[in-house]
């Protein structure tokens, strides 16, 4: 067997049998089936190099063979499409239904439980209220105790109060006792410092006057013999 491959850049002539016209809508030829085709031949050298060349000129049906891939689309197919369409929008339809009632009863059971709910909050807001009212007795009873307890705390600081001024003012005395007591052993001490510093002075203004004739005879005796020495150099410069 021998395998060509023909083509044509232009439409080739398609016939039926009977050598009528087929066109795209007629679904004839079809990959698979049995066909007489006319191809044009001739030899060319293309770039050096030696080809054979063909074209597909017309083609005509012959008969039916087995389909390449799918079959042919069958236009009743359609009718099946919109029979499942029908069958979709009827389910759709019971569901909507269906959940139309499930929202009814939903809201009839949201509305059954606030009206439960409605009626626990009264009477939690009952059994608040009269926790609140005893709370408030109780509060005041605490209260009043407190008050109570405040006035003995009161009463027990002043009195604390009024003991420690008592110790520190005795505090403070004897501090001032210790003071005075303090300044006058400072002044005695100063007293005798004084005495001791007066009698040293005394006793060094002795010492200076005892002191200061022997000093003054010494110094008369330098004197005395600066003046003979004297004597003695005018007598030798006399002489020479």
């Amino acid at each position: 067997m021998l395998v060509v491959k023909s083509r044509n850049k232009k439409r080739p002539r398609v016939l039926d049998r009977d050598k009528t016209d087929l066109d795209e809508a007629d679904g004839l030829p079809y990959g698979g089936c049995y066909v007489d085709a006319i191809v044009q031949l001739w030899g060319q050298t293309y770039e050096g190099i030696p080809r054979l060349n063909n074209a597909l000129e017309a083609v005509r049906f012959r008969r039916d063979g087995e389909a390449f891939g799918a079959a042919p689309v069958d236009p009743d197919e359609f009718d099946d499409l919109d029979d499942e369409d029908d069958d979709r929008g009827s389910r759709r339809r019971g569901r909507d239904r269906d959940d139309e009632d499930d929202d009814r009863g939903s809201r009839r059971r949201g509305r059954d439980r606030d009206d439960e709910d409605d009626d626990r909050g009264s009477r939690r807001s009952r059994s608040r209220d009269d926790d609140d009212d005893d709370r408030g007795s109780r509060r005041g009873r605490g209260r009043d105790r407190d008050d109570e307890d405040d006035d003995r705390g009161s009463r027990r600081s002043r009195d604390r109060d009024d003991d420690d001024r008592g110790s520190r003012r005795s505090r403070d005395r004897d501090d001032e006792d210790r003071d005075d007591d303090r300044g006058s052993r400072r002044g005695r001490d100063r007293d005798d410092d004084d005495g001791d510093r007066r009698s040293r002075r005394s006793r060094d203004s002795e010492d200076d006057d005892v002191d200061r004739p022997s000093r003054n005879s010494r110094a008369r005796d330098r004197d005395d013999r600066d003046d003979d020495r004297r004597s003695r150099r005018r007598r030798d410069h006399d002489d020479i």
